[in-house]
């Protein structure tokens, strides 16, 4: 069985944006290896996301486009983005992903596997 840890995501300086995964947030929060690639496995997102929404990886202070929704489009809720990308993601220590919904604003939890971090 595979076994996945919640990641609370965290709001930028607008408040329909938030990162999901920041690898060097979860090293000072959750005392994770910062330079191991984290792999995410599922998300679930709420909020406002009716007016239509974008999932990005953020890197070098560039945004690259993944996966989104425009307005109106059947959603399921909460969000997972996941299948919507068609397989899990693996983030370096680099890059950030993040969710920009068009609505006033979302929230979510992230769900990566940690089980190749994990020393017996």
């Amino acid at each position: 069985m595979q076994v996945l840890t919640p990641i609370s995501s965290y709001q930028t300086r607008q408040n329909n944006e938030i990162i999901l995964i920041d690898s060097g947030r979860l090293a000072d929060w959750y005392g994770l290896e910062k330079d191991l690639p984290k792999v995410v496995c599922k998300t679930c997102i709420r909020g406002d996301l009716d007016a239509g929404w974008n999932l990005y990886i953020q890197e070098n202070n560039q945004y690259t486009w993944l996966v989104g929704a425009k307005a109106g489009a059947d959603m399921q809720d909460p969000l997972d983005v996941i299948p919507l990308v068609g397989h899990k993601l693996m983030l370096m220590s680099w890059q950030k992903l993040v969710f920009r919904c068009l609505g006033e604003s979302c929230y979510g939890v992230s769900f990566i596997d940690l089980t190749g971090e994990m020393h017996h």
